[in-house]
């Protein structure tokens, strides 16, 4: 697969607001009746970089957009309306499949986030998220990402933070430690955290969903001689998760050294809130 690095990425909190923008229209209620994402307004940091990533935005110029995730894609846009851009999708469609709930999710699902999306009823679509902590799933994050070079494309993903063993494979421990940062940086009052990067990234395949040990596995492959050359060989291969593992390889130390092999390697510091 050939290399695309990756120049954006946005986090979102997943409280209230974006549990009701994305859980869907059936439910009988006013605040069940978005069909998109409200992306920061008034945040000149934000809308400089939102209008280099998207030109045609400078002239509030609706963007249409492809939403990918592992095995399949929708159509979707950016929309100005009011105050602020949207992240939108078609209404009738409903939200991305990769940022729904489901009854049953998995490493094979499009699905991340469990919980039953069929209700009609205000109260227990509300109490869908609420219920999220009790079935294990921790604090969930929605993840949209943009490679360069892909001008109306944007890779979705849904990570929990803190889940129960049943659902390890979406720890977002896995994701690249720059999301981690992102993640911790919402809270439920200031949901959307975003970064451009400059890095030799790869772009999210099917099998974006590793189990810790196949992670690791598949980063020491590939960073292992570079490791070994660093000093770090044999720690690597005593780590016991994927996240530590980018840990050591985001030390300053190592950092240098895999500067010298990997020129792209590497983010810059322009992350906002």
């Amino acid at each position: 697969m050939a290399a695309k690095p990756v120049e954006w990425v946005l986090t979102i909190y997943y409280g209230p607001t974006a549990h009701r923008a994305t859980y869907g229209r059936q439910v009988r209620n006013p605040r069940y009746s978005k069909d998109y994402i409200q992306l920061p307004p008034g945040d000149p940091d934000f809308l400089q970089t939102f209008h280099r990533l998207f030109p045609p935005t400078v002239s509030g110029a609706r963007v249409e957009l492809i939403y990918q995730w592992p095995a399949d894609k929708m159509p979707g846009a950016l929309d100005y309306s009011s105050d602020r851009w949207h992240l939108k999708w078609e209404t009738r469609l409903g939200a991305p499949p990769a940022w729904k709930m489901s009854l049953e999710p998995g490493e094979g699902t499009p699905e991340t986030i469990p919980g039953d999306p069929s209700h009609e009823d205000f109260a227990f679509a509300e109490k869908e998220l609420t219920l999220l902590a009790s079935r294990g799933a921790g604090q969930p994050y929605l993840v949209a990402i943009k490679l360069r070079d892909e001008s109306n494309r944007l890779h979705l993903r849904a990570y929990l933070a803190k889940p129960k063993k049943k659902y390890a494979w979406a720890d977002i421990q896995l994701a690249p430690p720059e999301v981690q940062a992102l993640a911790q940086k919402t809270t439920r009052t200031r949901a959307i955290a975003w970064a451009t990067f400059r890095s030799g990234g790869v772009p999210p395949g099917e099998k974006v969903k590793k189990r810790s040990v196949t992670a690791r596995r598949v980063a020491q492959r590939y960073f292992g001689h570079q490791l070994a050359r660093c000093g770090y060989g044999p720690r690597a291969r005593q780590l016991p998760s994927a996240a530590r593992l980018w840990t050591v390889l985001r030390s300053a130390t190592e950092s240098r050294c895999l500067a010298a092999a990997y020129p792209s390697y590497g983010a810059d510091r322009n992350v906002r809130r």
